[in-house]
């Protein structure tokens, strides 16, 4: 089976919710492929803050005859020490609708979680919320060799 390296870089997100009683949130993102959901990975949390900056770096390894039929997710949390984290929103984004081989940066509004529970009732100016310049990556070529990057995170900076 011929796999396919996906690397998907979290750049930032912008006006983000107030979750916290000082105003401001300590976000998150989680990212997995759907449906499976076996690469699961996250971002570091960023405290105190509206607006966000990760600049960090995933690596995905898909079968190439698949590729087509898979979801990005990513949803954003609020972390909260002493209880659940806040889910702030989510995304997903279909691959098909991807131009491979390129570098493809993806701005779209984040989307009201699925549990609506009582916290929720925080995230009354959902349209104002924005995760920002996500860009996916792609290789133009796919490589001959593989090396296995079993749930390792890529900390390196978007060029």
């Amino acid at each position: 089976m011929i796999s396919f390296w996906l690397l998907v870089t979290i750049l930032d997100a912008h006006d983000l919710p107030a979750m916290d009683r000082n105003g401001m949130s300590d976000p998150y993102v989680k990212l997995s492929i759907l449906p499976e959901r076996k690469q699961k990975y996250e971002t570091k949390i960023i405290r105190n803050t509206l607006n966000p900056i990760y600049n960090e770096t995933f690596l995905f390894s898909l079968p190439f005859n698949e590729l087509q039929s898979k979801t990005l997710s990513l949803t954003v949390y609020d972390y909260d020490r002493l209880s659940k984290d806040d889910k702030m929103g989510q995304l997903s984004i279909p691959l098909e609708s991807i131009d491979f081989g390129t570098t493809t940066e993806i701005c779209q509004y984040l989307n009201k979680p699925e549990n609506d529970d009582d916290r929720y009732q925080k995230l009354q100016s959902y349209r104002n919320t924005n995760l920002c310049r996500i860009a996916c990556k792609f290789p133009i070529r796919m490589p001959r060799t593989f090396t296995v990057f079993n749930e390792k995170k890529l900390y390196q900076p978007c060029p």
